[in-house]
């Protein structure tokens, strides 16, 4: 069972935010973005902000009136046990399928751009294996390790600095020829990753600093704002419009570097950014994924539950998404709507409903073995 002592610290609470967010969006978000809006995407990384501050708005107001508790447990405080349990069931289902989304992702970016001959399975499930371990270790496992992997995550970013020289800055004009329309479609599915910070609402009960959780929330939505920027920025101007032509127009980008002929085919670098990236945010979901099923069902010790839920998300993976064009559809016309619906809508009712109710929580340590 998790102890008591398990807490957190503010900070370790912003790296897993930050990389739980990015891990999987900066690959693939300025293709999709300049699907839309050729020359304007980037705007859209600056817009999808306001999403992420709802999310964290509503998980750190649940919090508050609920304190100690995850949105499962506050969710059957404020619409009954029935209604409750079946608000956790849900989100079990949809957390489950997340993590599989993720797995096949994960594999499909590896298999297909470096281990070409490697099964898709072992790939997907090398990673679930690692993160079922993490989240067997409990929170503190999975915020130290974060720290690590988000610093080494974050740093081949800098490495698009590189490409400075090689930047056309003619590419980012016309500015806003269409007017925002396209910006706006092309924000559509940016704002539903940043719309992920809800999952905050898992790690809230075990901070150790209350006061500065929300602080250092909104601290890992302006490093995810900044780097999606960056990111944006430097494949529009370097590729163009051909960005929306490229499944992962940042691998492109690593692929162009090369420093006075020394350092070359640093796409070495993504695959270790994309491996570290993903295993915290496989990480983080799937405590999600666990932790709303114990609860849901009033299991008290969710670790027995880790790896059978983990091997369940891998077939999920599989079976589910059988090919990149799948992937890309889920992404494009589910998602955008799917995401907000469990990050913003649900948590958004469940407060209203709160609030007009006057129901508050009456004691403290909802979350299990606490």
């Amino acid at each position: 069972m998790v102890q008591d002592k398990e807490t957190i610290l503010p900070i370790q609470l912003s790296f897993m935010l930050y990389t739980t967010v990015m891990a999987t969006g900066f690959l693939v978000l300025p293709a999709l973005g300049s699907l839309y809006a050729p020359y304007d995407f980037w705007m859209s990384s600056i817009l999808a902000m306001i999403p992420g501050v709802i999310s964290i708005v509503l998980a750190t107001s649940l919090h508050t009136r609920f304190p100690g508790l995850t949105i499962i447990e506050s969710g059957q405080r404020i619409v009954g046990k029935v209604f409750g349990k079946l608000i956790g069931l849900l989100y079990f289902i949809y957390f489950l399928h997340f993590t599989g989304v993720i797995s096949r992702e994960y594999a499909e970016f590896v298999k297909g751009c470096f281990l070409f001959d490697t099964p898709m399975m072992f790939v997907s499930c090398s990673l679930l294996l690692l993160a079922a371990c993490a989240v067997r270790g409990g929170v503190n496992v999975l915020a130290k390790s974060a720290v690590i992997f988000t610093v080494l995550f974050m740093m081949p970013l800098l490495f698009l600095l590189l490409l400075i020289p090689d930047l056309n800055w003619t590419n980012i004009l016309p500015m806003l020829s269409q007017g925002m329309v396209p910006v706006m479609k092309a924000t559509f599915v940016p704002q539903s990753w940043v719309s992920e910070l809800f999952l905050i609402t898992f790690l809230l009960p075990y901070v150790k600093d209350q006061k500065k959780a929300k602080q250092w929330g909104y601290a890992a939505l302006g490093m995810i704002g900044i780097s999606m920027l960056l990111i944006d920025l430097v494949v529009l101007l370097l590729l163009g419009p051909d960005t929306s032509n490229k499944t992962y127009p940042v691998l492109v980008a690593f692929r162009y570097m090369s420093v006075g002929g020394f350092f070359e085919n640093l796409e070495a670098l993504l695959l270790a950014m994309w491996v570290m990236g993903n295993l915290v945010k496989q990480s983080v979901v799937l405590y999600a994924t666990v932790i709303s099923f114990s609860q849901s069902f009033g299991i008290s010790d969710f670790r027995s539950l880790v790896f059978p839920i983990a091997i369940l998300a891998a077939v999920f993976g599989i079976w589910d998404l059988p090919n990149i064009a799948a992937i890309q559809s889920l992404i494009e016309k589910i998602s955008v709507f799917e995401i907000p619906l469990f990050m913003i809508v649900i948590p958004l009712l469940l407060l209203l409903i709160a609030w007009l109710t006057g129901r508050r929580g009456t004691n403290q340590g909802g979350v299990n073995g606490r």
